[in-house]
């Protein structure tokens, strides 16, 4: 392959890549806004979310506490 040939496709699996995370990043964002704006009109699920974390919660949370938080993995 001659060298404008092999950044010709280094240029396209970069720009299918940049694509890839810019895509996740917009349906994250969309989800993440939704379930913020499902919690705030479900007082209940945030007291139980806030609840289960002051049970869990000794000074930090770590990988090791979050996945102890069974209700906050559930509404998620």
């Amino acid at each position: 392959k001659s060298d404008s040939q092999e950044k010709t496709e280094r240029d396209l699996l970069k720009d299918i890549v940049v694509s890839f995370i810019l895509a996740g990043m917009d349906t994250t964002s969309a989800a993440l806004t939704w379930f913020f704006w499902l919690l705030s009109t479900h007082r209940g699920m945030e007291a139980k979310i806030l609840k289960e974390i002051s049970d869990i919660r000794e000074e930090a949370l770590g990988l090791d506490e979050t996945k102890e938080m069974v209700y906050l993995h559930a509404v998620i």
